[in-house]
């Protein structure tokens, strides 16, 4: 199947800042690699979900491939374009054919904004529809996505958080988009609600036959909504995977910790699983060998001393931990220490 968005070898690095510059400089460190040497390709129509812990670089990843963060190494490509060659023209095509649908629901909206203001808005800027057809295509919106015509006079202050969420996702909508980065969309709201936009994702994607990257920490909505998984360590992926193979049978130790970590009815306290131990390391400063290795029960000495392992293709997805490496070449990205 032809893949409607592929990322190849992206890397995103941030400069660091004046006075922490010379002193990590002189332990090696160039930048805060947030992204490093990432590859992936999804197929139109997909969900594909991107799991781990706070700061391990997915949400650089979904808006660099939105353009939204510039890539300073590899390519990301749409529709079999790259974005960094992208004329104005086609970037504005582009930019109606994706969209994003941030973590904060009310802070992601124009206070000063009814909702019919706002997604009236878009439909003006990328001339959606004519203005005869515009009050009738706002009402279309709001309908697609649950919300009732009383709300659409209404400003974000006068909403719920799923109220907010909904909006959100009517004005990515509004443009046509068939690719939808979705960042933690239901982090900031009620157990209950979250269920009620897991639901409406899958609704629309069926419905409209998106495709998405679905950013999250939380593992059960990624196995109800997602196609596809991939686990995140540290700027890179560890593992990837369908879903279901991901979730029954995970192979790298940070994912079989990370699976662990999700509870099941009728566990009392000391049936709960042990956490991963410790913190995430610093992007900066980075271990050497394999990043996860002060914190895996599984780890030897290789995993302190050989490089960061290329992804081994197993029988159904892939991982990159040593303990699956026979041979252990450098990975296309930048080698961390």
């Amino acid at each position: 199947m032809k893949p409607l968005l592929e990322v190849d070898h992206l890397v995103v690095e941030y400069p660091l800042q004046r006075g922490m510059a010379s002193w990590l400089q002189r332990k090696g460190a160039r930048g805060l690699l947030a992204v490093n040497g990432v590859s992936l390709s999804i197929p139109k129509g997909h969900a594909v979900g991107v799991v781990g812990e706070s700061g391990c670089g997915k949400s650089t990843l979904g808006r660099a491939m939105l353009g939204l963060e510039k890539a300073s190494e590899g390519t990301v490509g749409f529709d079999a374009k790259a974005l960094g060659r992208l004329s104005a023209g086609e970037l504005t095509a582009f930019r109606r054919r994706a969209q994003m649908i941030f973590q904060d629901p009310v802070g992601a909206l124009n206070p000063r904004l009814s909702v019919r203001q706002m997604l009236s808005e878009v439909i003006r800027v990328h001339r959606i529809r004519e203005r005869a057809d515009e009050e009738h295509y706002v009402k279309e919106l709001a309908a697609k996505v649950g919300l009732s015509e009383d709300l659409l006079d209404r400003k974000p202050r006068s909403l719920s958080g799923g109220q907010c969420q909904r909006v959100g996702i009517a004005r990515a909508l509004a443009t046509g988009a068939e690719f939808l980065v979705a960042d933690e969309p239901t982090s900031a709201l009620d157990v209950s609600v979250q269920a009620q936009i897991m639901n409406l994702f899958k609704r629309l994607k069926e419905e409209l036959d998106l495709t998405l990257l679905f950013i999250s920490h939380d593992l059960g909505v990624v196995r109800y909504l997602c196609d596809t998984v991939l686990v995140m360590y540290l700027g890179r992926i560890v593992e990837r995977g369908p879903a279901e193979r991901v979730f029954a049978d995970p192979k790298h130790p940070y994912t079989r910790a990370l699976m662990a970590s999700i509870p099941h009815v009728g566990e009392t306290t000391s049936d709960l699983p042990k956490p991963v131990k410790g913190e995430p390391p610093s992007p900066i400063n980075p271990p050497t060998g394999c990043p996860f290795h002060p914190r895996c029960d599984r780890a030897f000495e290789d995993c302190k001393r050989a490089p960061f392992p290329e992804e081994r293709v197993l029988e159904n997805g892939t991982v990159a931990c040593h303990l699956y490496s026979s041979q252990r070449p450098r990975p296309k990205g930048r080698g961390l220490r």
